[in-house]
């Protein structure tokens, strides 16, 4: 069986075709590596031009053990425009032999110091990488191989979500990288598209709108939307149409906000996504403020929607922990953000941060990057995350289950 592989800017793709046996332990053929994306929500943003060192999988699932070991699939070694990527558009990277079984876990190595963000007018964005250099992030295959009949075609899709990996949080133009990633194999993933149109003032009339961020989430619509967990991210193009592809089966909670429309955002819940199918969903936006949950957790931090970012000072006078799910299963990943506020009560930002976790056998890190944190559910059981800034403390108990 032929094994692609693909980079969408929501995703990387590792596509399978079934010219070939079956699929099962020990098969090898022949992996081609594709670059696509998901849409970036800054209207502001030309070129977010990411530099792809490799891809490598491994036959496990857990990322955050040292011992695992990753094969090499692709090593393009090169700088991608992402934002040329969007909607399920793919870019070749590489093709190689791979054994099937190792494709349970994806990393994909890039190099942020020949990595940049460019703004419309030409000016280079100022980025908060985590480091200069070489940078791996990781995530574990959502739905696996071994859940399809073999010969069913595949596309493993290693979602790199730029939507919620750059956060402007300083509120001085620059964006803070705080990568999220995700894979799965979208065999049993669907889409959702349509077209997103705006009330205009003191008038029934609706337009198409652009620069809409449109944001999938899981959870029950029953509950606090604090529980609901971003899955991933599109935007609307200038004719107000949006896609966001590689959604596994389920019934999703679909968020229309504008970006700089006085539209209002809206939440529409129960949205169906089917194995293979495009579930088309229209919005018709209300004028300002609309009705939309602001408190969702998600990768790369909490939503920011309606949070004052501006610069503050003064020492840190308090710690909260924020843990998206916040009871993650086994297996899953889960993110963390350090709430650091001054005596006034008054956001900090650009603090160092250092991490623990009471139990990694429960629960361990995946990756840190400042008042950030990416974890592995590793086991059932209780832990106590903790994260210390200018020798004050915060924590947060997290059950896995």
């Amino acid at each position: 069986m032929r094994l692609r592989i693909a980079l969408s800017l929501a995703s990387l793709l590792i596509g399978a075709c079934s010219d070939g046996p079956p699929m099962g332990n020990g098969l090898t053929g022949r992996m081609q590596v594709l670059l696509t994306d998901s849409p970036f929500p800054y209207d502001r943003i030309a070129r977010v031009d990411m530099h792809i060192v490799r891809v490598q999988v491994a036959a496990t699932a857990d990322t955050a053990d040292p011992q695992q070991t990753w094969v090499t699939v692709a090593e393009p070694n090169r700088t991608i425009d992402l934002l040329q990527l969007q909607s399920g558009q793919t870019t070749l990277l590489g093709e190689t032999s791979v054994d099937a079984a190792q494709v349970a876990a994806v990393r994909v190595v890039i190099n942020t110091a020949l990595s940049s963000i460019t703004e419309n007018d030409g000016r280079p964005v100022i980025v908060h990488w985590p480091v200069q250099g070489v940078l791996a992030l990781n995530a574990y295959v959502e739905s696996s191989f071994a859940l399809f009949s073999p010969g069913t075609p595949h596309n493993l899709v290693i979602d790199f979500d730029v939507g919620r990996s750059f956060a402007s949080i300083h509120d001085d133009g620059s964006l803070t990288f705080m990568p999220w990633i995700r894979a799965l194999d979208d065999a049993g993933a669907g889409a959702v598209a349509g077209v997103v149109r705006g009330q205009a003032e003191n008038s029934n009339s609706y337009e198409p709108q652009a620069n809409v961020a449109v944001t999938v989430l899981g959870g029950d619509p029953l509950t606090h939307p604090g529980a609901w967990v971003k899955i991933a991210t599109g935007k609307t193009d200038a004719q107000g149409r949006y896609r966001v592809a590689f959604l596994l089966q389920g019934t999703y909670i679909v968020r229309a906000e504008p970006l700089v429309a006085s539209n209002g955002c809206m939440d529409t819940t129960n949205v169906v996504i089917s194995n293979g199918e495009t579930t088309t969903l229209n919005l018709d936006l209300p004028h300002w403020p609309g009705t939309c949950a602001r408190l969702t957790g998600g990768g790369g931090g909490p939503d920011t929607s309606g949070t004052d970012t501006t610069a503050t000072t003064g020492p840190v006078a308090s710690v909260t922990v924020t843990v998206w799910p916040q009871n993650p299963a086994v297996g899953d990943s889960a993110g963390a953000f350090a709430n650091l506020q001054n005596a006034g009560g008054a956001a900090l930002y650009g603090r160092a941060v250092t991490w623990s976790v009471s139990d990694t056998s429960v629960l361990a890190v995946s990756g840190a990057y400042g008042q950030s944190l990416v974890l592995r559910a590793r086991a059932a059981g209780t832990v106590t995350l903790t994260a210390t800034s200018e020798g004050v403390s915060g924590s947060k108990v997290v059950i896995v289950h």
